[in-house]
């Protein structure tokens, strides 16, 4: 999940033989409760510009900003 190119992408989630759920991150969930889409300190902008437009992130998460 690191060579994702949004941090807020990287996320995993799984549920425990206790039934328990845990979510996990390559990065932290600071950003994404702040309602933010940042790209990772591998990606370049062009990358993450191009990324955002085509997976159309945009739309698709109308509430949340994407930070350049």
């Amino acid at each position: 999940m690191s060579f994702w190119p949004e941090k807020e992408t990287a996320v995993a989630i799984r549920q425990t033989q206790n039934g328990i759920y845990e979510c996990l991150s390559a990065f932290d969930f600071d950003s994404l409760f702040q309602l933010l889409v940042t790209y990772t300190r591998d990606t370049s902008r062009c990358m993450f510009s191009e990324c955002v437009k085509v997976r159309n992130l945009r739309r698709i998460i109308a509430e949340m900003l994407v930070a350049f």
